[in-house]
């Protein structure tokens, strides 16, 4: 290969990579989704089509049909032209409706990989999470409402069925007991239902923080005061002083020194550390000395 044609073909990925990332939305690869969540797929990429659309003000049917098909790539072109039904106009119409029909047949081509009972089973199953918000359960339960098939029906009964089966997932899967008894004591409508949910989760948060801030001064006392009792190991000596401190008596004498009023385990006691010209022992005075001559010089 030469130089000019790898110039060229770097050039050519250059400007393909620029058309990709200039696209409003990303093409939709069908061929290299799993079947199983191809329809959950295609419902969010045709989302992004309609949001796009209402962005650029785009409303003339033939002109949506061909940015759906140059958005969505070269894949799901090629679902397209094998569709029988994508150019199936009504015979009675003041407009072809392009788009309309396309997207209508792709959700047929797309909708048997979606399972409805499945959808519904997981939907029954949901609960709140410890620590998840409320309406951050109401909008988790919502998205699953949309996997369960009730977009096939008319948008009032749409919205009747969404209703029902949120109530219902509401009542079964809520960590609030005050919540549940509320809506089983009388029908009560979504957004009602949504209100007094918020509401009861903010008087809780504020309960337990009212709990926590008065809890705030006896955990200081019980952890510091058990630990400022675990610092103080007293020495032996201070032991010694503690316990005369305690019963401390002018009767008293020391045996070591003569000098009343303390025991001769103080630590102040005159005679520490002196040495005894009787007995050359060290601790007491030689007038104190026990031996003297073989025997007890005090009884």
């Amino acid at each position: 290969m030469g130089i000019m044609s790898v110039r060229n073909l770097a050039v050519g990925n250059s400007v393909g990579e620029q058309m990709e990332s200039s696209r409003a939305i990303p093409p939709f690869r069908c061929y290299e989704i799993e079947k199983t969540k191809l329809h959950k797929e295609w419902q969010i990429w045709k989302r992004s089509l309609e949001y796009y659309f209402e962005a650029e003000d785009i409303t003339d049917q033939k002109r949506k049909r061909a940015k759906l098909l140059h958005l969505g790539g070269p894949q799901l072109q090629a679902v397209f032209q094998s569709l029988p039904n994508s150019e199936k106009f009504a015979v009675v119409s003041l407009e072809k409706a392009y788009y309309s029909v396309a997207i209508q047949a792709f959700d047929d081509f797309f909708q048997p990989g979606r399972q409805d009972v499945l959808e519904r089973h997981i939907l029954r199953k949901m609960k709140q999470q410890d620590g998840e918000r409320f309406i951050d359960f109401v909008i988790r339960i919502r998205q699953q409402i949309n996997e369960c098939g009730v977009d096939k029906y008319e948008p009032e009964i749409c919205k009747i069925l969404s209703d029902i089966m949120l109530t219902d997932i509401i009542v079964e899967g809520c960590v609030s007991d005050e919540l549940r008894k509320q809506i089983l004591q009388k029908d009560r409508s979504v957004e009602e239902i949504e209100e007094i949910g918020k509401s009861l989760e903010g008087i809780q948060k504020q309960l337990k923080d009212l709990a926590s801030s008065r809890e705030e001064p006896k955990l200081y006392e019980r952890v510091y005061g058990i630990q400022a009792k675990r610092r103080y190991q007293p020495s032996k000596q201070n032991r010694a002083r503690d316990f005369q401190s305690k019963f401390k008596n002018p009767e008293i004498k020391c045996f070591k020194c003569g000098l009343f009023g303390h025991f001769s385990t103080d630590a102040r006691c005159s005679a520490k550390g002196k040495l005894c010209n009787r007995c050359k022992k060290s601790g007491h005075f030689e007038a104190r000395c026990r031996m003297q001559l073989g025997a007890p010089l005090w009884k």
